[in-house]
């Protein structure tokens, strides 16, 4: 579940809670993306630039560390 700008993964709880009580759960994944809600801030001197390209690079990465394979569905909307 992606947010997004200018909120962060606090935006989705309710949904979360539906699909948690859903006959067919599955693993659902949320994070703020960088610099937004409890993220951490790119350091200084970072190339990080907030652009729709940087927030699509780091979600892949943060997914590729989780294993994430196989059938998946987004829920997001705005940069999300």
């Amino acid at each position: 579940i992606l947010h997004g700008f200018p909120t962060s993964s606090f935006e989705w709880q309710r949904t979360i809670d539906e699909l948690k009580a859903a006959k067919h759960f599955h693993r659902i994944i949320v994070f703020d993306h960088i610099g937004f809600g409890f993220s951490s801030k790119p350091r200084s001197g970072n190339t990080f630039t907030y652009s729709l390209q940087d927030h699509g690079d780091a979600a892949l990465v943060l997914f590729q560390q989780l294993r994430v394979s196989g059938t998946v569905h987004f829920v997001c909307h705005d940069i999300g």
